[in-house]
């Protein structure tokens, strides 16, 4: 009695329609289907080896750890220059936020300094427009009794703008 399956042993894979499977290659592995590249990490025969590499390496997964090609990783002091670029681009950042904040304040104090100048301005022209009216003199002349006209001084008059 022969027995025909199509499923494969762990690390084997099914050929073609046949019932017959093959062992996977280094650095490849299946549960039984078509035989995959090792997980991240994993490398070697049934992917029973584990890779421990260096920053300026990666896991092949037949090879284990070998060497980033060139322009393929940012090497350990590049990577430093990528963190001290970003990092004074934000100080610059932090700085220019504070410059304009400080800017807008000190402007909007001055603003509010000229307004309440103009308001105290415009009070006291107020008050001395009605002051005008009461203080305003009329003096009659001495020289002539019978002659009742007015004399105004005019030092004690401010002009004042409509």
């Amino acid at each position: 009695m022969s027995f025909k399956t199509k499923f494969c042993c762990r690390n084997f894979e099914p050929i073609g329609t046949s019932y017959k499977c093959k062992e996977c290659e280094l650095g490849y592995t299946s549960d039984g289907s078509k035989c995959e590249p090792c997980h991240s990490g994993t490398y070697g025969q049934k992917c029973g080896e584990q890779c421990n590499c260096h920053i300026t390496e990666w896991c092949h997964h037949k090879l284990g750890c070998v060497p980033h090609e060139k322009g393929n990783i940012v090497s350990g002091t590049e990577r430093n220059n990528v963190i001290i670029f970003m990092i004074s681009i934000a100080c610059i950042g932090i700085i220019v936020l504070i410059i304009w904040t400080v800017w807008r304040c000190r402007f909007k104090l001055l603003h509010f300094k000229k307004l309440k100048r103009r308001r105290k301005l415009i009070a006291g022209r107020s008050n001395l427009s009605h002051g005008l009216q009461i203080e305003t003199k009329v003096e009659k002349e001495e020289t002539d009794r019978h002659t009742t006209y007015a004399v105004i001084d005019e030092r004690n008059m401010i002009m004042v703008e409509c």
